[in-house]
């Protein structure tokens, strides 16, 4: 009789185990990211601690981030992980420039089956934004958030960048419903009008280009605090101001540039260089999907000769991305790393960024010459000299369907 019960002991336990993993097990096939902001990871982290910022860059897994309501597709599973496709961007590696990668690996957490979802979710979920569909990036009855979104009926904040279906339309608020997790339910909700793009599906690409370097402008100038840079960063909440102390304690090169003040903080909020210009573009219907520096120098042109230099032409050295935010005042914006002395997104003259570069007359000039810039730190000292190229942004419009 006792090892009769031993033996059903040990049947209930493996039991239950079981349907306890099944409960959290996810089968190939489209899934929906249900969590505001999730990393993903070239491979899977064998910690639990993502530094926002590692040199070298290899040092931290994440290359990318996935926000509520995008769409991504498993490829499979292992353990607490899935590998996953997205279809809203993609990177190329710096050894094989024209190879597109857009798959990584992503906690099992954030994300949802979307055949699992009650059927009536489906009809609050955004349309996926695909690359070979680029006019998937302005979609109609999309609220596109700017600016971080607090949402006091779930309380959660959802990051810039996070698309929600549009229900009812006032003069100074969306009405959205979106699927909650946490709940299992729908929940309807409304966002004032002042956080979302403003921009109509119809608007042109003059337009578009405008409002992304007016995006950027004012999240470089966000207050109070800033927007700090995080390697892979794609997403931007509240802005911090505890990374004030923090920045002006760096020294330049320091090889222990840690956030050890935000280690709790998982995931890390913020933009590195590519991801900003990235996420700015999409937020304003640009059919732009280049997640690193390799991909964007493969995918725009340069500047001709017969051509003026714009706001929103980019900036490209190997590694790192800046756009040109005001021509006539000789500004460009950027989200830079701590190792230079920044650590944030900023608005910067390109005196204090390039040695005897003080205009973009200089700037062209050395372009066509075929010069090398000479990039300065915080400090005012060169600390790399660089080949570079000036992109027309213009030219994103030409691509062709990949």
């Amino acid at each position: 009789m006792i090892i009769i019960r031993h033996h059903f002991a040990i049947f209930v336990t493996i039991f239950l185990l079981t349907m306890a993993a099944g409960s959290n097990a996810h089968t190939q096939g489209h899934a929906l990211v249900v969590v505001p902001i999730a990393d993903l990871y070239g491979a899977i982290p064998n910690n639990t601690y993502i530094p926002m910022d590692a040199q070298p860059a290899p040092l931290c897994p994440r290359l990318m981030q996935a926000l509520f309501n995008e769409h991504v597709e498993i490829l499979k599973e292992q353990h607490d992980h899935a590998l996953i496709k997205i279809t809203h961007a993609f990177h190329h590696p710096y050894n094989r420039p024209t190879k597109i990668l857009n798959t990584y690996w992503i906690s099992k957490a954030a994300i949802a089956i979307l055949d699992s979802l009650p059927a009536e979710t489906h009809k609050v979920i955004p349309p996926p934004i695909t690359w070979t569909n680029p006019t998937s990036v302005a979609q109609q009855r999309i609220a596109t958030l700017c600016y971080p979104w607090h949402d006091r009926t779930s309380d959660t904040t959802y990051s810039a960048g996070t698309r929600f279906v549009i229900t009812k339309s006032s003069k100074k608020h969306f009405s959205v419903a979106f699927w909650n997790a946490r709940t299992q339910k729908i929940i309807s909700s409304t966002i004032p009008k002042h956080l979302c793009s403003s921009l109509k599906t119809d608007a042109t690409s003059q337009e578009r280009q405008a409002a992304c370097v007016a995006l950027t402008r004012s999240w470089a100038h966000s207050s109070p605090g800033i927007i700090p840079y995080i390697f892979g960063g794609c997403s931007m909440t509240i802005p911090y101001d505890p990374y004030q102390p923090v920045i002006s304690s760096i020294q330049p090169h320091a090889s222990n540039v840690i956030d050890h003040a935000h280690k709790t903080m998982q995931p890390h909020t913020g933009f590195d260089c590519a991801g900003l210009v990235l996420r700015a573009a999409q937020c304003c219907g640009i059919p732009y999907f280049f997640k690193n520096t390799t991909a964007l120098a493969q995918g725009l042109r340069a500047l001709r000769p017969n051509e003026s230099l714009e706001n929103g032409d980019l900036i490209w050295t190997p590694g790192h991305v800046m756009m040109v935010s005001d021509i006539k005042k000789n500004l460009l914006v950027e989200a830079r790393s701590f190792y230079h002395g920044y650590g944030k997104v900023q608005e910067i003259p390109i005196g204090r960024q390039f040695l005897n570069i003080a205009t973009y007359q200089d700037m062209c000039a050395a372009f066509f010459n075929h010069q090398r810039l000479k990039r300065l730190d915080i400090a005012g000292n060169v600390v790399q000299e660089l080949p570079f190229k000036l992109l027309k942004f213009s030219s994103v419009w030409d691509q062709k369907k990949r």
